[in-house]
């Protein structure tokens, strides 16, 4: 494993253990948000699971083109990342008494999910 893999896996630990901080937060106080918060972090963790399955791949799929692959998971990495900013949003709305406008959020997690499809297509 390189450095960078081992990083990853460090905040992919880190990132798990806070979305059960939060899954357990929930199970006390059963209030929506602490659930949206436990989601977001849970994506946030396997944001942080791409790159550390990148080196894994080249031991056990020796014939998958690495640049294909390097290219889809740098697709799922991103689009799990704005997964993840999109439920922080909507709990933050909700901790603060607002409306989360799930409509628009999953117009905008698609929106950015074709973004990233075209950008590592090469559109962009």
């Amino acid at each position: 494993m390189t450095s960078e893999s081992i990083i990853a896996l460090a905040l992919l630990i880190t990132s798990a253990l806070t979305a059960a901080l939060f899954a357990h937060m929930y199970r006390l106080k059963r209030q929506t948000y602490l659930l949206l918060w436990s989601c977001g972090w849970g994506v946030h963790a396997l944001h942080y699971l791409t790159p550390v399955l990148t080196p894994l791949t080249r031991l056990f799929a020796p014939r998958i083109s690495l640049d294909s692959l390097t290219n889809l998971f740098a697709a799922i990495n991103l689009w799990l990342l704005g997964a993840a900013v999109l439920l922080f949003y909507c709990a933050a709305r909700l901790y603060a008494q607002l409306k989360p406008m799930y409509q628009a959020v999953a117009i905008a997690g698609i929106g950015f999910g074709i973004w990233v499809a075209a950008q590592q297509s090469g559109l962009f």
